[in-house]
């Protein structure tokens, strides 16, 4: 699937699997009263994931089929790893920069074509349509 393809299907995805996603619990690097970025891993492929912003874990354990996690991310530039959760190999990393009242979806991929992975950010309006359902 090429990278176009793959950040086209980030809202589709979430949008069927955001049910009640925005009440889960999970850590929070900054209180505010709604998060700000959801983190699928959009995978497929068997395995569970560790989250790291800014070297501290935040996300574990999270698997393909899990809903997306919800992480409160403070505006700024911020390095997002993700790790396997099973001896902490690094499958992706990536610099993303946050701006205040914006909602992003952070989805880990792959391409069948080849064994890594991505690491996709997207926002927009195509995000708070997801999100608040408007």
């Amino acid at each position: 699937m090429n990278k176009l393809a793959q950040t086209a299907l980030i809202p589709a995805a979430l949008a069927l699997t955001l049910t009640g996603a925005l009440g889960t619990a999970s850590a929070q690097t900054t209180p505010q009263a709604r998060p700000n970025v959801l983190f699928l891993a959009d995978t497929g492929r068997p395995g569970a994931v560790d989250v790291y912003v800014d070297g501290t874990r935040i996300e574990a354990g999270v698997q393909a089929t899990d809903r997306p996690g919800t992480l409160f991310l403070t505006p700024g530039t911020h390095v997002v790893t993700v790790k396997t959760n099973r001896g902490g190999e690094v499958l992706a990393t990536t610099t993303v920069n946050v701006l205040g009242n914006t909602l992003y979806a952070l989805s880990l991929q792959n391409d069948e074509d080849t064994p890594g992975y991505t690491l996709a950010l997207a926002s927009g309006a195509a995000m708070s349509k997801v999100v608040n359902g408007d």
